[in-house]
């Protein structure tokens, strides 16, 4: 794999028993007021909670899956029900492309299509599902509906040598003649029982820059506790087009999760660099 994105593999399989415990991951659930409806999404939120009540001293997940934001955001793919409104076809949407001659925003629309998830019901029926399918036929990294003044473009990749920063290590690239850091925080700890297993709790991951005189030191992820699994950079680039770098990071805090999430400079206000303007949390199960 090309250094500068670094994907988290996460596989859904829809004719494979899963493990207990995986499942058991799946079960309770949390509900979530953007960017779509999420009645029944679920993650070990009352499992973390408890972590993090005996081991470690909890800090509030970043950004929350609870705020809301000011965009509309899916990934392409197959996703249980209560993950993708109904009615998402019926906005307008782009995406960040990638294709042949490298990546690029675009206008889309959305597809919706339902398919058999992997529960059943109560009454051992099949559960439907949503698979999103963007008419745009390169590969979507994201899709955003409801931002203004972005412009259909392509976008050059920041080519990130690190693209999961743990505790103590950082990450420095130049973008446009500006030097930008990003870093993280936290402190390793051994789990319980097995010396050779480690976590890191209170993870943070910030940028700092200075930009015409003005220093910005910014929070972008935090995780009450992170594995290595958790918290990629999926792509940087400057996907709106004011010479500021954005970013597409997945801020999931559970390792069955993914939460897809989109920063963008042009739309940062009270002084900051970013903005978080949506993100889409999935379960993999």
């Amino acid at each position: 794999m090309r250094p500068g994105i670094k994907l988290k593999i996460f596989t859904r399989s829809f004719t494979i028993f899963f493990p207990l415990v995986l499942f058991y991951s799946c079960t309770e659930k949390k509900t979530y007021k953007q960017p779509v409806k999420k009645d029944t999404l679920v993650f070990a939120t009352e499992e973390v909670k408890h972590i993090a009540k005996d081991t470690i001293q909890w800090v509030p997940d970043y950004p929350s899956d609870t705020a809301k934001y000011p965009a509309r955001v899916l990934t392409a793919g197959g996703h249980h029900r209560e993950e993708v409104d109904d009615n998402s076809d019926d906005f307008e949407w782009k995406g960040l492309f990638k294709g042949i001659g490298g990546y690029y925003v675009a206008d889309t629309r959305v597809k919706l299509s339902l398919f058999d998830d992997i529960f059943d019901d109560d009454n051992g029926k099949p559960i439907k599902g949503w698979e999103v399918t963007p008419t745009v036929k390169d590969t979507a990294i994201i899709l955003f509906s409801g931002i203004k003044n972005l412009n259909n473009r392509s976008v050059n990749e920041i080519i990130l040598t690190k693209t999961d920063l743990l505790p103590g290590e950082q990450q420095m690239f130049v973008f446009k003649g500006i030097k930008y850091t990003l870093y993280a925080t936290g402190d390793k700890k051994s789990d319980a029982g097995d010396k050779d297993s480690y976590f890191f709790k209170n993870y943070k991951m910030f940028i700092k820059t200075t930009i015409g005189g003005k220093e910005y030191n910014q929070l972008l992820v935090s995780i009450p506790r992170k594995t290595d699994s958790l918290g990629y950079i999926l792509f940087a680039g400057d996907i709106d087009g004011d010479n500021i770098p954005d970013f597409v990071i997945d801020t999931a805090f559970h390792e069955n999760a993914e939460t897809t999430t989109l920063y963008l400079s042009g739309e940062a206000e009270n002084g900051d660099l970013l903005k978080v303007v949506g993100l889409h949390p999935i379960t993999g199960c």
